[in-house]
């Protein structure tokens, strides 16, 4: 097997820094997290495993302070985040734990912590020797079976090859949310075993765990020689070209002889259309034209029937151009960590302050460098003011080491990130139980209507953003401004309304014009990855609505500008599938929107795209009427025409067209109108806003 080169340069930024300790003064102590080796996973200690400490490098370890050496760890692979040395991205959370004064965490010391869970009198050395019972066919030892296997498994000891199956099949059992009981884990154990001892090959074998038990499996493997998978790692292509198709439909096969449905995906969680790619997953087909200069680094995927994925296929793309790509400078990073450091951050104490950027990243060719936040500390927002101020406000949930990641565009090449330490201090104070997911911190919802803070005497339909926060039982908005038309406001402080928490279920009364009360029951659940991290679906007054966590989310859809590049102008929604196999569970699909103007201005397309399925203006008709708005504009609504194209997919795209000159600076609310009333509970309208900046971008 090809071994996954995780040292690539996209994820050694990514973890550059993380896990260290630079204060030698503070004892610490090393955990390694293993399906493969799990990197950039996130480590968090306690009975809850509730406080984070420490993000693994590549090699899958992490260095924690000494004080949780006597607590219960726990590994996070985050989807979209966390890469598998053996197995490439992580594509669906997981979590193992492994009891107190462990080294290593795995799926094995992950059943010594469900043994003692299920029995709390049970010890951590009479639950480990329970686990290696169950290991006795194997001929298994404890310090191999709770410890790293991989590396002998590396090593070409069977023993620790058979080890390394079971593992994955554990983990893929409880990413599917099967049950593993004691017997079918014993089965699982004297399969396996059987199979090292009579010295069968284990690389491709991958048992299949349901709720009948487990049935042997084996995973799709890579049929290309070593010289063939070189070559899709020395693809080099200029950019403004198009690279030459790559064929992938006969580059894996299945010693079972199963039906696999081959995948591409990049390797930092991009989806191929923000990189100008496609792939055709009836042709197995990849091709396009990038739209960034610097290396792409892709994994191509079979899956069969039963999941059973691949290892994956590496291909690297390099697109060269004679523009050079920003770059960090490192004295600068040095000087804003230091001032990150001094503003002494404590779990659950409140932060609102500014950091200046301005020399963070150099660019030999001057270009304006558009600059974005991110962080995975759970409770801050992050948002880039003046286009280089860092303004962090809110209050961290957790203790532990963080990182804030700030990006740099320069739009036409690779965005580059700085990756900036952060600690979050403890304030030993437990977190309140039972809170509801919308309590204590600020929610950003985009609305549609007239009543928009824009007092112009019109009586136009306008998208514009509020922000909520539920707290201490009242409801608080925004103070409505027009500026809310291409932002949203850093705070609520307008109380609305009072609420109270009854199980999964916040039952608020809103107060109305003329003083009367408007009660609702308010549910939330997680929105679908994609469409924002944090994101809730809440149903409110009988509609949906998606509840951004993160501002930046919420303004992707409002400050859209007709020059930006086709990522900008682009995002997500979630639309009912048409065909359904439960009306009381309904199936929802990430649809992307992209939004275009003409050259002129007086020509707006809307586009919805399903990547790698159809998406028919029929099946857009089903639920929306779009319709277009502006200040100045003579007509209240301008009413799309629907057109279907197609390529390898078909798609779908609702071209407005405007009638007079439209001039420089208007702001286009775009409203995906409901075409039924009755589906507002199902399904959300569709909210942006785009500016005409006096030119386009049409990429």
């Amino acid at each position: 097997m090809k071994k996954l080169s995780i040292l690539a340069a996209s994820i050694g930024i990514i973890l550059a820094g993380c896990g260290s300790d630079d204060d030698n003064s503070v004892n610490t102590f090393e955990v390694r997290a293993i399906d493969g080796y799990l990197v950039n996973a996130d480590i968090y200690a306690g009975e809850k495993c509730d406080v984070k400490v420490g993000v693994t490098n590549e090699q899958g370890l992490a260095k924690v302070d000494a004080k949780y050496q006597q607590q219960t760890l726990c590994v996070k692979a985050v989807a979209g985040k966390t890469v598998d040395t053996d197995r490439g991205m992580v594509v669906k959370n997981f979590e193992l734990a492994a009891p107190a004064n462990s080294t290593v965490i795995n799926p094995m010391t992950n059943l010594v912590v469900e043994k003692m869970q299920a029995e709390p009198s049970l010890t951590a050395e009479d639950a480990k020797a329970d686990v290696a019972k169950q290991f006795e066919a194997l001929n298994a030892q404890p310090e191999q079976l709770f410890g790293d296997y991989i590396a002998d498994a590396n090593s070409g000891n069977k023993v620790a090859e058979g080890i390394k199956v079971i593992g994955e099949t554990l983990v893929d059992a409880q990413v599917e949310n099967t049950d593993v009981s004691n017997d079918i884990l014993d089965d699982l154990v004297t399969d396996v075993a059987d199979k090292v001892e009579s010295n069968e090959d284990l690389d491709g074998y991958a048992p299949v765990i349901d709720n009948d038990g487990f049935r042997p499996n084996h995973r799709p493997q890579i049929a290309l020689s070593e010289e063939q998978q070189d070559k899709l790692e020395e693809i080099k292509v200029e950019l403004g070209q198009s690279i030459e198709s790559i064929e992938l439909l006969t580059a894996f096969s299945d010693k079972d002889s199963d039906e696999l449905t081959i995948s591409v995906k990049s390797e930092d969680g991009k989806s191929l259309s923000d990189l100008g790619l496609f792939f055709n997953a009836k042709s197995g087909t990849l091709h396009g034209q990038p739209l960034t200069a610097g290396e792409i680094e892709l994994h191509a995927y079979a899956t069969d029937i039963h999941s059973a994925r691949s290892y994956p296929l590496e291909i690297e793309i390099d697109v060269t151009s004679p523009n050079t790509a920003p770059t960090i400078d490192d004295e600068e990073k040095a000087e804003i960590e230091a001032e990150l450091k001094k503003l002494g951050l404590i779990q659950g104490e409140a932060v609102d302050t500014s950091i200046e950027l301005d020399d963070l990243f150099k660019d030999a060719d001057e270009d304006n460098l558009k600059l974005v936040a991110t962080t995975d500390m759970q409770g801050i927002n992050l948002s880039i003011e003046q286009e280089n101020n860092l303004r962090i406000t809110g209050q961290s949930e957790f203790a532990g080491d963080f990182t804030i990641t700030i990006t740099a565009e320069d739009g036409k090449n690779t965005a580059v990130r700085a990756d900036l330490k952060v600690t979050v201090a403890n304030n030993d104070i437990t977190p309140e139980p039972d809170l509801h997911p919308l309590e204590g911190q600020n929610w950003y919802v985009l609305e549609h209507g007239s009543d928009d803070g824009v007092d112009d005497g019109q009586d136009f339909q306008r998208v514009w953003c509020e922000t909520y926060k539920f707290v201490d039982g009242k409801v608080l908005l925004n103070k409505r401004t027009p500026a809310n038309i291409t932002e949203c406001s850093t705070e609520a402080t307008e109380n609305v309304g009072s609420y109270t928490v009854d199980g999964d279920k916040l039952e608020a009364s809103f107060v109305m014009e003329g003083g009367e009360a408007e009660t609702s029951t308010i549910t939330a659940k997680p929105a679908l990855e994609g469409i924002g991290a944090g994101a809730q679906t809440v149903a409110i007054h009988g509609e949906r609505y998606t509840f951004f966590k993160n501002d930046d989310d919420a303004e992707q859809r409002l400050d859209i500008e007709s020059d930006d590049n086709a990522n900008e102008r682009s995002f997500t929604i979630e639309m009912p599938a048409l065909e359904q196999e439960d009306e009381n569970n309904i199936r929802y699909n990430l649809v992307q929107i992209s939004l275009q103007t003409n050259d002129m201005g007086n020509d707006v397309d809307m586009y919805f795209d399903l990547p790698g399925k159809d998406l028919t203006c029929e099946a857009v008709s089903e639920f929306y009427t779009p319709k277009l708005t502006a200040i100045g504009l003579p007509k209240y609504g301008i009413s799309a025409h629907l057109i279907d194209n197609s390529e390898d997919f078909s798609f779908c795209v609702a071209q407005f067209t405007i009638e007079e000159t439209v001039p420089t600076d208007t702001i286009f609310s775009i409203i995906g109108q409901l075409k039924f009333d009755d589906d507002a509970e199902i399904i959300e309208p569709i909210k942006a806003n785009i500016e005409w900046t006096g030119k386009a971008d049409n990429d």
